[in-house]
């Protein structure tokens, strides 16, 4: 096909294929509509100087795949979510998060009203949880996720997007991932560990610049950040304070004794670690029962024997990510 709707991962293997010359090998593909996440401008630019044409768009399931829309192909509007599409109206609130009113918008979530309610208002907006500010063109620009939002003791409220951008100029720092532990701004890095003093001073100079509620402390990683199938970094993962490598000392264990009431089992012998691959393999391929929420379930029957790692790029994390709930 000339045409392919392509998620993050995808685009960038697509872009390294073209970068090698092996542009015959997508038969010629050459349309590409891109959503799930932001993409990076560099990539996108370096497709459109190869022939290749963007489509960027936002929406959601609820929105039944209506929006934002960005066809430009060159400058800074690359990085743009896009305009209004034009079968829906488009705002941000007062808040700053992007709200979707028209005939687009679901009807609710099935059998679940209280959720609906907090979904759509009493006017029909549907708030979709992303902040953004519009531009003097109308092109709306992502800031953040308002559940990501960091609302310190001292009642001033953070982005983590807002300061993952700070850093991206460090090109010592591969990936980052902004949290708040210990009431403090915690930035997670992944880098590699000859380049950590480097990574450190960066963030240091980042810090001048910043107001003290907004300063960050660097915790370094040797290990990259664990993605989700669409490519996303994982934000949730790091509920549990600890770095990407804590899987590794989970996947030798049969139960997970953080907590003192309820045990949750683990996957029933040992599993493998295949860094190469990206792949953990169970060696034993029984259900395993574990606890939750008050009930016995069954965990990882025979046909969830082979699973991504939640530590690889690109790893799903789906099954793994439980232990850190």
């Amino acid at each position: 096909s000339d045409a392919m709707s392509t998620p993050p991962v995808l685009v960038e293997m697509i872009c390294n294929e073209v970068k090698r010359g092996h542009a015959d090998r997508l038969n010629g593909l050459w349309n590409l509509s891109c959503s799930s996440a932001i993409l990076d401008p560099a990539i996108l630019s370096d497709l459109v100087k190869n022939g290749f044409y963007i489509n960027q768009c936002y929406s959601m399931t609820e929105l039944a795949g209506y929006g934002l829309l960005n066809v430009t192909q060159e400058g800074d509007h690359l990085r743009a979510l896009g305009k209004p599409d034009g079968f829906s109206e488009v705002k941000v609130d007062e808040t700053g998060e992007i709200c979707v009113r028209g005939g687009c918008v679901m009807l609710g979530y099935y059998k679940n009203p209280e959720a609906t309610a907090e979904t759509i208002d009493k006017d029909g907006w549907l708030h979709t949880g992303d902040l953004a500010r519009v531009d003097e063109e109308g092109y709306y620009y992502m800031t953040g996720r308002k559940k990501n939002l960091i609302i310190l003791d001292s009642g001033e409220n953070v982005s983590p997007e807002e300061l993952e951008k700070l850093l991206v100029p460090c090109a010592d720092i591969r990936e980052c991932i902004v949290k708040e532990k210990d009431k403090k701004i915690c930035a997670l890095i992944y880098c590699d560990p000859a380049k950590q003093d480097a990574v450190k001073e960066f963030v240091t100079g980042v810090n001048r610049g910043l107001p003290l509620y907004k300063r960050m402390v660097p915790e370094l990683s040797a290990q990259p950040l664990p993605r989700n199938a669409m490519g996303k970094l994982l934000r949730q993962w790091y509920g549990c304070g600890r770095m990407p490598g804590c899987i590794n000392g989970l996947a030798d264990r049969k139960t997970d004794d953080r907590s003192s009431d309820k045990k949750q089992g683990f996957v029933a012998g040992t599993l493998a670690h295949r860094r190469e691959s990206g792949y953990y393999y169970g060696k034993a391929q029984e259900i395993v029962p574990i606890i939750r929420h008050g009930k016995e379930e069954n965990f990882y029957g025979t046909s969830r024997d082979h699973f991504p790692d939640p530590g690889h790029p690109g790893g799903c994390c789906r099954g793994l990510s439980r232990r850190c709930e």
